[in-house]
């Protein structure tokens, strides 16, 4: 019943609006509604490879890390690996939870934007 374990729900709350805005995003690149589901699948699997879910990022070739360590998913899966697993405390992660929040807002706020360019384009034609 350590309390920093209650932060593990909150970030898995904020990992899915990450993904949820960029998924927004990825559909404004899609024609149809099949394609977004592709799209979206394929993006996914890479996001989880990326994101050190599957192995270690230690083991993945190195663009892939480069990329990994600066993906904003990666950087909850971390944090939530680093609580549960490692037993962090809020001082020994408190820099990637501001790092989690502040790209969590961005992402949102993007998503939203695009969302309503989205919504825009389908009520013009």
């Amino acid at each position: 019943m350590n309390p920093i374990h209650w932060l593990v729900p909150l970030l898995i709350i904020a990992t899915a609006i990450m993904t949820i805005s960029i998924g927004i995003m990825s559909s404004l690149v899609s024609k149809s509604g099949k394609g977004a589901a592709n799209l979206s699948t394929a993006l996914g699997l890479l996001f989880a490879f990326m994101a050190g879910i599957w192995f270690p990022k230690e083991m993945m070739p190195g663009i892939l890390r480069f990329l990994g360590n600066y993906f904003p998913i990666t950087w909850c899966i971390d944090a939530i690996r680093q609580i549960i697993v490692y037993q962090a405390t809020i001082e020994d992660i408190w820099i990637d939870l501001i790092k989690i929040m502040i790209s969590t807002i961005i992402l949102y706020l993007l998503g939203v934007m695009i969302y309503k360019k989205i919504i825009r384009r389908y009520i013009e034609e």
